[in-house]
């Protein structure tokens, strides 16, 4: 027999209220508020534009701070690959994030990896920026 777990209305409106008054979804609104991120970047080599690590940096220090939390990586491993003919050097980064709330000191953690090729010695740094992407 399985028991499935049953919510009342009242309960509910009180996680969902509780919820709103989170950290997660100030954030979750602030981004929604700046509506669709323009890329603002341009790799002429290979002719592409892109939303730089940069604005990402802009972006999530300026979100984070309102909502007083903060953010932190620390590098679980980077293992280089095969590259391709037109970039020669490839690189897996895996990274782990911890969100921590300033205030409370709760924190979450997640992992999470980029990839990138490069021709000369960027390519950790494009990947670190996948990783961050990702987040």
């Amino acid at each position: 027999m399985i028991l499935q777990k049953q919510t009342c209305l009242c309960c509910e409106r009180k996680v969902t209220k509780i919820y709103k008054k989170s950290k997660a979804f100030k954030l979750r609104t602030l981004l929604k508020e700046k509506g669709i991120l323009v890329k603002g970047a341009v790799n002429d080599y290979d002719n592409y534009e892109y939303f730089s690590e940069a604005q990402y940096k802009e972006l999530f220090t300026e979100l984070l701070s309102e909502c007083k939390l903060e953010l932190d990586s620390t590098e679980r491993s980077v293992h280089n690959i095969d590259g391709t003919d037109k970039q020669k050097y490839g690189v897996v980064v895996t990274l782990d994030f911890t969100l921590t709330d300033i205030d409370t000191g709760y924190s979450i953690c997640s992992t999470h990896s980029g990839i990138a090729f490069d021709k000369g010695d960027k390519g950790i740094y494009k990947a670190k920026t996948g990783a961050l992407k990702y987040f």
